[in-house]
């Protein structure tokens, strides 16, 4: 019955609460949404400053995430396939420890497996792809109009998720990036044309805005409750899109509706909005470190529990001993540490899942 009651749910639109594959999608979004206000504001700098801006902000904390992830790996591993009752997914992460494998991940942008260490660091390889070609990206986001905009993000997508499933793709394919880039687009397009949306959002009836937001989950959700088995309508680029554009939609409710507001700009959501980058680096990691611990001596549930506990105490850590020294050296390389810059504007930009 319990089993029953847990696949009932993952192939409802409740998934939103723990889906981790569109909780990526809308942290994609957003990245190009932040990273665009600058430019809308007039404010862009020099590539080189840029450039070494967002190293600073993404691949310090990762290095040193990377090199946890090993040190537990090195400490905790019994094994593949060491949790018999779990799935094979969970199984399937970790593995013994290999030169190429660390060296590739330090490389950051090459294409090598996550799973060895900390398998959601995948997104982070297509942010700092995606983050390198940016400027570029913006340019044609100011430079047409969004009609044009939205076309060249379609082509950009199916092109790149054509081209991965002729070579062969991986989750950090270099085609799959030109994918996910496409969401950039659309979160500096969200960015450009934020006052349109907000307007019309005030046109609307407290009906209308119930409707959307029940659509936007739905939408974001599409892939485990419509029918998730028939394969023809849950092509990888359809279902991505069908959930971008469900994620869409709720951070236009988040930029327009003053409740929605409110309970974002709420002191704990705020605690978290800036240390979601650790959370996101870390929470998997100590997950396998205490399955692989304590797998067998107490149940799962609990194991989850602590799991839990401990990322938010090692985020808030993190957050303070590298994230922030992290952001004060791109700072201090671009002689900018004189400016005022909002420290959590960009948690990496969001992490979730």
């Amino acid at each position: 019955m319990f089993f029953a009651t847990l696949k009932l749910l993952r192939e409802s639109p409740l998934r939103i609460l723990w889906g981790g594959h569109e909780s990526v999608l809308i942290f994609f979004i957003l990245s190009g949404y932040v990273l665009s206000l600058t430019y809308l504001k007039g404010k862009q700098q020099k590539y080189p400053q840029y450039i070494i801006k967002r190293l600073c902000r993404l691949y310090i904390p990762f290095v040193v995430a990377v090199i946890i992830a090993i040190i537990l790996n090195k400490m905790f591993y019994t094994g593949s396939g060491s949790f018999a009752s779990l799935s094979g997914w969970i199984n399937n992460h970790w593995a013994e420890f290999q030169w190429n494998s660390f060296i590739n991940h330090f490389l950051f942008i090459g294409n090598y497996d996550t799973h060895a260490f900390n398998g959601p660091i995948w997104s982070l390889v297509h942010e700092m792809r995606i983050s390198i070609v940016f400027p570029l990206l913006m340019y044609i986001v100011m430079r047409y109009g969004l009609r044009l905009n939205v076309t060249i993000a379609f082509v950009l997508s199916f092109i790149g998720f054509g081209l991965s499933k002729l070579t062969g793709s991986s989750n950090i394919d270099f085609f799959i990036t030109l994918h996910y880039a496409s969401l950039f687009i659309f979160g500096a397009l969200l960015a450009k044309y934020t006052d349109d949306v907000v307007q019309y959002y005030k046109t609307l009836a407290n009906s209308a805005r119930i409707l959307l937001f029940v659509t936007s989950v739905l939408l974001l959700t599409y892939p485990y409750w419509l029918l998730p088995n028939l394969g023809i309508i849950h092509i990888r680029v359809i279902n991505d899109w069908v959930s971008a554009t469900g994620a869409i939609i709720l951070i236009s409710l988040a930029l327009s509706d003053e409740t929605f507001v409110r309970y974002l700009m709420s002191k704990p959501l705020l605690f978290l909005g800036k240390i979601s980058y650790s959370f996101y680096l870390y929470h998997f990691i100590i997950i396998l470190a205490l399955l692989h611990a304590l797998y067998g001596v107490i149940p799962v549930w609990t194991i989850c529990v602590f799991s839990i506990m401990a990322t938010f105490l090692v985020a808030s850590v993190m957050y303070w001993l590298v994230e922030l020294p992290g952001i004060k050296s791109g700072r201090l390389l671009t002689n900018s540490s004189k400016q005022k810059i909002p420290v959590s504007a960009d948690a990496g930009s969001a992490k979730v899942g």
